[in-house]
């Protein structure tokens, strides 16, 4: 029998509106030193935005949902404070969606949703060349 160790998280990742997606992110991301914040209302996450530090933020987009894409800038606003990384997918990609994304704050769009295999390694990539600790001021 294997007993897990439990791993302090050290960076934690908000998944918008995405249990469904990812129903066992917060076991695969602990794993790897990330807690695992879910939201999926505004006004929910407007009251504790500014006592929370948020590394990444993974957002499921409609570009056909104007109030699903002003819903991400308002967050990725109330986020500007921890300077997150955010990145979106969506399961319909027009040409035109990278465009829309990056005018939208997304610095990392996946087409389709992407497994937390490639979400992890997209954090964990941008721990090791930015760094969320540098930007933390740790």
């Amino acid at each position: 029998m294997h007993i897990r160790t439990p791993v302090t998280p050290s960076h934690s990742l908000l998944l918008w509106n995405a249990r469904d997606d990812f129903p066992n992110a917060p076991e695969f991301m602990q794993d790897a030193g990330w807690s695992v914040l879910h939201f999926a209302c505004v006004e929910d996450f407007r009251s504790k935005a500014a006592t929370m530090t948020v590394d990444a933020l993974l957002w499921p987009v409609d570009p056909l949902s104007a109030e699903n894409l002003e819903s991400l800038r308002e967050v990725v606003f109330l986020l500007s404070g921890s300077d997150p990384l955010v990145m979106t997918y969506a399961r319909f990609n027009p040409r035109w969606m990278g465009n829309l994304m990056e005018q939208s704050g997304s610095q990392m769009h996946f087409q389709g949703v992407p497994s937390l295999r490639d979400v992890l390694s997209v954090v964990q990539a941008q721990v090791e060349t930015a760094g969320f600790e540098k930007r933390r001021g740790t």
